[in-house]
C-alpha cells in the first residue's frame, strides 16, 4: 500500500511534465507555420539570365513572351566579356577619362536593357587571361609581363610564329610584382567600378549584377588533355617567381609590417625562412639545395625602376626584356648575366606530393586567387554590394566530373592553377564559377556533379556562369537527351539555392551550346514555371498564403443597377507585381454587409472573381452597403481581408500627366461623406510637380482633400529641362620631355545650379558641319584633357550636360588656338 501511494505521489508530480512533453512532441510534429508571400527582391528572386546581346531586341522580346517570368524569376541578360582598356602610356590619375570606350559601350547595353525592362549582367575579363589583345604592348615592352612556361617559352613551337600569338596564346602575368602592369590594371579597375557603380544607383532595376574577373588562370595553350600532370605549365616569369620568394620568407611586398600585401603571406613561412640561415632551413624543410635567394635566372630586384610614369613612353627598368630580345628555346641560359648558379628557383617538373612541388603549385593558385580577389575588393570599396559582384571562376579540379580526391584530375587542373577554392571572395563578394557539363555519345562530364554542391558550400548565394545542362561536342553527332530529363538537370542546381543563372547560351551557329529551338528551351520554360513562385525556397511545394488585398473602390452604376467594385490589381501598392502576375493566385473572394464590421462568413460572401472588376447586381437602389475582398490561392487558403469600403460615397478620381503618378495610384475611389484623403504626386526620374488642377490647386504636396462631393484632381508633371554647363573655358598647353613636346588642349567648366539629375558631361569636337563624339566624364568631373592637339592648328569644342535618361542640353561651344 505504502509502494501504491509513493506510485501516485510520483505520478502527480511528473503529470505536468508529462504532458508539456507531449504537448511538445505534438507541437513538432505539426505543420510549419504558414507563410504570408513575401515581396520580391534580388535577395528571394532567382535570376535567370541568358547569355545573348541585349540590343538584339527582337529576340529579347521573343525570350519576354517565350517564358513564364514571375515574382521570384527575373529576366536578365548577360555579356560574359567585356574588357575594359586602358591605354599603355595613359595618366594613371586621369584613368576614369581614359575609359570614355568602355563606359559608352555599357552605357548604350544598360539603357537598351531598361527601355526593353530586362536586367542586365556584365562580366569583366582582365585582359590578362581573357582579351589578351588588351596588354598587347605591355607584353612587348617587357615579356616579364607575360607568363612563362616551365621551359621559359611564352607558347608552343607551333603557336609562337601565328601573326596574332600575343592576343592569341600568350596571356599576362597575373603576378603582383608586375608592378607596372598591376598599376594600369589597379587604375582602371576602380575607374570602371566607380562607373559602374554610379549605374547601378542610376539604374537599381537594371544593372543588378556584375562579375570579375572572368575566369582568372594561369596559361593552358599548350595543355595535353589525355595526361593528368603536364609537361608544360605557368607561370615562370621572373616577376611571379620573385613573388614567390617574399611570399614565402614575408619579405618585400609580404613583409609584415611594412608591405603592401601584409598578412598575406604563407602562412607557413616568415622570419624561420629570411636570410642565409632561413635559406637552410628552407632546404632542409623542402629538400633543396639554394645557395642564394637571388634569382636562378633572370634576378631582378623591387629597387628596380618599375616605370610609375608610362606617359613619356620611355621605360626606364634596367632589367625589363623587351619582345625584340625574345629568343624562343633560347631563354634558359646557363651562363652570363642572367644566370646565377645555385640561384632560387621553383620546381620545374611537376611532382604531385612533393613538398617543393606542392608548395610552389599552392603559391601559384594563391596567385590566382589573389588575383580574382583583389578586384573583389576594389569593388567593395567602390561600394558596389557583395551580394551582386560574383567571381567567374573556372573550377579545375571539378571539371567534367573530376573532384579534388581523386588522383587522375583534370588536366586543366594543374595548368589551369584554378581550382574552386580561388573563387571564394568573401566577404568583398560571391562565388561564381563556369560550370557545365559535356554530353558524349556514352557518357556525360559532368562538372556539376561534384562542383555544384562544393560551391553551394561557400555561400548561399552563388551564381553558375556559363551553364549547359548538356553541350554537343561538335563533330561527336550526339542527340539531345529528352527535355524531362534536361529539367531534372535545371531542378538539381535549383535545389543547391543558386541566385543567379547564366545560361550558356540563347543561340549560337553550331548549336554546341545553343538553347533556343532546342529540348533545353523546352525544359527551361517548364522549370521557370515551377521555381517562379518560390522565392528561392527549394520546396516545390509550397504556396504562400495571400497578403491583404488593398486598393479597393467602387461606385453604384445606375444604368446597370449594379454596384461595381474595381481592385487596382497590385498585390503591394508600392510594387509593380500584380495579381496575375503570381502563379499561385486563385481568385479573390468578395463579401458584402449592410452593417460596419460585418463578419467574413458564408452568409456575407456574395461572390468571387478572377477579374479586378466584381458586380454586385444584389442589391437595392438608394441603400448602403459595405465590402471586403480577399485573396485566396490554388490550395483554397484566403488571405486578410482588405479594409471594408462603404458604398455608395463620393467618388475620387485621380489622374496625371506623363511623367508621374499619385498616392494612391490614378483611379476612381469611393469614400464616406466627410472623410479626409491624403495624395501625394510623385514624379518619374528627371520630372518635376509642377502642381495641382481640377478641383484641387496649387503645389501642396502631399495635399489633403476633404471628401463632401465628388471631385475630379489631376497631377501635373513637367520634363526637367537640361542647362548647359557654365564658363566653360579652353587652353592650350605644352608638356614637355626630354626627347618631345606634347600639345595639350584642357577644357574646364562649371555646373550649372539649374541642373538636376545630371549623370555626366559629354565633350564633342567640331570639325565643320561634323560633330565628333570626344570624351564623356563624370558628372563630378569639370575638366577634360585632349591629349596630343596639333600645335597650329585650331580647334572648336561642343560641352554638353547629359542627364540619366541620356537627353543632352544644349552644347557650350568653346574655340581653342
Amino acid at each position: 500500500m505504502r509502494e501504491a501511494v509513493r506510485t501516485r505521489a510520483q505520478l502527480n508530480f511528473f503529470f505536468p511534465f508529462y504532458f508539456l512533453f507531449c504537448f511538445i512532441i505534438l507541437y513538432s510534429a505539426s505543420p510549419a507555420l504558414a507563410e504570408e508571400l513575401p515581396r520580391p527582391s534580388y535577395h528571394n528572386a532567382l535570376i535567370v539570365s541568358f547569355e545573348h546581346n541585349v540590343t538584339d531586341s527582337a529576340e529579347v522580346e521573343l525570350i519576354k513572351k517565350s517564358f513564364p517570368f514571375g515574382l521570384y524569376a527575373w529576366l536578365s541578360f548577360s555579356l560574359t566579356t567585356l574588357t575594359p582598356s586602358l591605354d599603355w602610356h595613359w595618366n594613371l590619375s586621369d584613368a576614369s577619362n581614359g575609359l570614355q570606350s568602355f563606359k559608352t559601350q555599357v552605357t548604350d547595353l544598360v539603357t537598351k536593357a531598361k527601355e526593353q525592362q530586362v536586367r542586365f549582367h556584365l562580366v569583366l575579363t582582365s585582359g590578362l587571361a581573357r582579351g589578351l589583345s588588351v596588354y598587347r604592348e605591355a607584353k612587348e615592352e617587357d615579356i616579364r609581363n607575360c607568363q612563362w612556361y616551365n621551359d621559359n617559352k611564352l607558347a608552343a613551337d607551333d603557336q609562337i610564329n601565328h601573326p596574332e600569338a600575343m592576343n592569341r596564346y600568350i596571356f599576362g602575368t597575373l603576378s603582383r610584382y608586375a608592378r607596372k602592369v598591376r598599376a594600369n590594371l589597379e587604375a582602371k579597375a576602380k575607374a570602371s567600378l566607380a562607373f559602374l557603380k554610379q549605374l547601378m544607383d542610376l539604374y537599381p532595376d537594371t544593372l543588378i549584377a556584375l562579375s570579375g574577373w572572368g575566369e582568372a588562370e594561369l596559361n593552358y595553350n599548350r595543355i595535353n588533355h589525355l595526361k593528368s600532370v603536364q609537361d608544360f605549365f605557368c607561370d615562370y616569369s621572373p616577376f611571379a617567381i620573385l613573388e614567390f620568394r617574399d611570399w614565402v620568407c614575408h619579405t618585400g611586398m609580404y613583409d609584415d609590417t611594412n608591405g603592401k600585401y601584409k598578412g598575406e603571406g604563407y602562412p607557413g613561412g616568415g622570419t624561420k625562412y629570411q636570410g642565409t640561415a632561413g635559406l637552410a632551413q628552407f632546404n632542409l624543410d623542402f629538400g633543396t639545395n639554394f645557395t642564394t635567394w637571388d634569382l636562378k635566372y633572370f634576378n631582378w630586384s623591387l629597387t628596380d625602376d618599375y616605370d610609375s610614369n608610362p606617359e613619356d613612353n620611355v621605360n626606364p627598368d634596367p632589367n625589363k626584356i623587351p619582345w625584340s630580345s625574345y629568343v624562343h628555346g633560347g631563354m634558359m641560359p646557363t651562363s652570363g648575366k642572367n644566370y646565377l648558379e645555385g640561384g632560387f628557383d621553383p620546381p620545374r617538373v611537376m611532382k604531385p606530393g612533393d613538398k617543393f612541388w606542392d608548395l610552389w603549385n599552392l603559391f601559384r593558385e594563391t596567385m590566382v586567387a589573389n588575383f580574382v580577389r583583389d578586384v573583389a575588393k576594389w569593388a567593395f570599396e567602390a561600394g558596389i554590394p557583395s551580394s551582386q559582384w560574383f567571381s567567374h571562376q573556372i573550377p579545375g579540379d571539378y571539371l567534367f566530373g573530376t573532384n579534388p580526391s581523386m588522383p587522375n584530375k583534370n588536366a586543366r587542373y594543374y595548368t589551369g592553377a584554378s581550382p574552386l577554392w580561388t573563387a571564394n571572395i568573401i566577404p568583398y563578394g560571391s562565388p561564381g564559377g563556369t560550370i557545365y557539363d559535356i554530353k558524349f555519345p556514352d557518357w556525360f562530364a559532368r562538372t556539376t556533379e561534384y562542383g555544384v554542391p562544393a560551391i553551394a558550400k561557400m555561400s548561399s548565394n552563388w551564381a553558375i556562369m556559363e551553364y549547359d545542362a548538356e553541350t554537343y561536342p561538335i563533330g561527336f553527332n550526339v542527340s539531345q537527351s529528352s527535355a524531362d530529363f534536361i529539367l531534372e538537370q535545371y531542378l538539381r542546381i535549383y535545389q543547391h539555392n543558386v541566385h543567379l543563372i547564366n545560361f550558356w547560351r540563347w543561340w549560337d551557329t553550331s548549336g554546341e551550346h545553343r538553347i533556343k529551338g532546342m529540348n533545353k528551351e523546352v525544359a527551361l520554360r517548364e522549370f521557370i514555371r515551377r521555381v517562379r513562385d518560390k522565392a528561392r525556397r527549394t520546396d516545390l511545394n509550397l504556396v504562400f498564403d495571400p497578403p491583404a488585398v488593398a486598393g479597393v473602390w467602387g461606385k453604384y452604376v445606375p444604368e446597370k443597377r449594379v454596384m461595381r467594385l474595381e481592385l487596382g490589381g497590385r498585390i503591394w501598392p508600392d510594387l509593380e507585381w500584380m495579381w496575375k502576375d503570381w502563379g499561385d493566385w486563385a481568385h479573390f473572394e468578395v463579401f458584402r454587409g449592410e452593417e460596419a464590421g460585418f463578419p467574413l462568413d458564408v452568409a456575407h460572401r456574395v461572390g468571387t472573381t478572377k477579374d479586378y472588376v466584381f458586380e454586385d447586381s444584389s442589391v437595392v437602389e438608394g441603400k448602403v452597403y459595405y465590402y471586403r475582398v480577399r485573396a485566396v490561392n490554388v490550395k483554397g487558403v484566403a488571405g486578410p481581408a482588405s479594409s471594408e469600403i462603404r458604398l455608395p460615397g463620393y467618388t475620387l478620381t485621380l489622374a496625371a500627366t506623363t511623367g508621374g503618378t499619385t498616392d494612391p495610384a490614378p483611379g476612381a475611389y469611393t469614400f464616406e461623406p466627410g472623410a479626409s484623403v491624403s495624395i501625394q504626386a510623385i514624379p518619374d526620374p528627371y520630372y518635376e510637380f509642377i502642381g495641382w488642377s481640377g478641383d484641387a490647386t496649387g503645389k501642396t504636396n502631399p495635399l489633403t482633400v476633404v471628401m463632401d462631393r465628388d471631385k475630379n484632381i489631376l497631377a501635373n508633371f513637367l520634363r526637367i529641362t537640361v542647362y548647359p554647363p557654365l564658363n566653360v573655358q579652353g587652353i592650350k598647353l605644352v608638356n614637355r620631355s626630354l626627347a618631345q613636346a606634347e600639345y595639350i588642349i584642357k577644357l574646364t567648366w562649371e555646373a550649372n545650379p539649374n541642373n538636376k539629375f545630371v549623370s555626366k558631361y559629354r565633350i564633342y569636337r567640331l570639325e565643320g558641319s561634323n560633330r565628333l563624339f570626344e570624351a564623356e566624364v563624370s558628372a563630378t568631373t569639370f575638366e577634360y584633357l585632349h591629349r596630343r592637339a596639333a600645335k597650329d592648328k585650331t580647334y572648336t569644342f561642343a560641352v554638353v550636360t547629359v542627364n540619366g535618361s541620356n537627353e543632352e542640353s544644349e552644347p557650350a561651344i568653346v574655340v581653342v588656338y
